[in-house]
């Protein structure tokens, strides 16, 4: 884990052990998501999956917390290519599966420009707000996307192949 970039000790001191909480509930779950990188500023920790350039991520701003699922472009054939197709793919599939989120799914294209302004070109996300900052709800709901996700990240590889 890449914590030594984070500069406030206090903040690095935070990341290090919500990360090892949230893996070891994680594990609880037999969920394998390893989160390896956390932005210098603290906003975000991301994790990889089956998927080239996809993350689950938790992340927090000044005023909230969330987990999503980010889709970046993939390179192909030297060229960078959104994920349209498996965004597609989830908004068809997720949203009759996740009754167990305590919370809506925020898809980028309902969230309106404010949400398009807010990622960075062809990124596309899938988010869980949270509506209290509590950590014990942050990694629950990080255990609840990625459980009913993950199947499906891993049905889209399958048939990518």
């Amino acid at each position: 884990m890449r914590f030594a970039t984070i500069r406030n000790p206090l903040k690095r001191k935070q990341w290090e052990e919500f990360i090892e909480t949230a893996h070891g509930k994680l594990r609880e779950k037999r969920i394998d998501l390893r989160f390896n990188t956390v932005k210098v500023d603290g906003s975000v920790a991301r994790a990889t999956t089956v998927l080239p350039a996809v993350y689950f991520a938790f992340a927090q701003d000044c005023s909230r917390k969330w987990v999503e699922l980010e889709l970046r472009p993939r390179t192909v054939d030297g060229q960078r290519k959104p994920q349209r197709e498996l965004y597609a793919f989830l908004k068809a599939n997720l949203p009759g599966r996740m009754p167990a989120l305590q919370h809506r799914l925020a898809w980028d294209d309902e969230q309106g420009n404010a949400a398009k302004e807010r990622t960075s070109g062809e990124d596309m996300r899938i988010k869980v707000y949270l509506d209290e900052s509590d950590e014990h709800q942050w990694i629950e709901a990080m255990v609840r996307l990625a459980s009913r996700t993950l199947p499906f990240l891993d049905r889209f590889a399958s048939s990518a192949h």
